[in-house]
């Protein structure tokens, strides 16, 4: 795959090799400290999405009783309340 013009491996660092400006020297302390900010930023960013997730779950199964209850009220009280329960209920796409 590689020709004279390609070193060996040249593929493989473009894509892992982080973009550094010349000039600037990192320390095994700042490589280590941005990793772990890295690391830190992905468990908040996949705790949010978690948190987000149960939130929906949690409004969609609430809404969900709501209406079940809405519908055994309306069919208690008359099919005008009927008709207006199932008008609500319906989903607009």
């Amino acid at each position: 795959m590689n020709d004279e013009s390609t070193p060996k491996g040249a593929h493989e660092s473009a894509t892992t090799t982080p973009i550094v400006t010349a000039g600037t020297d990192f320390t095994a302390e700042d490589r280590h400290a941005a990793f772990v900010a890295g690391y830190e930023q992905g468990k908040a960013e996949r705790i949010t999405a978690e948190i987000d997730a149960r939130a929906r779950a949690l409004l969609h199964s609430w809404a969900t009783e709501s209406q079940a209850m809405a519908t055994k009220y309306a069919a208690r009280v008359g099919p005008a309340w009927s008709a207006l329960i199932a008008e609500c209920s319906q989903v607009d796409d």
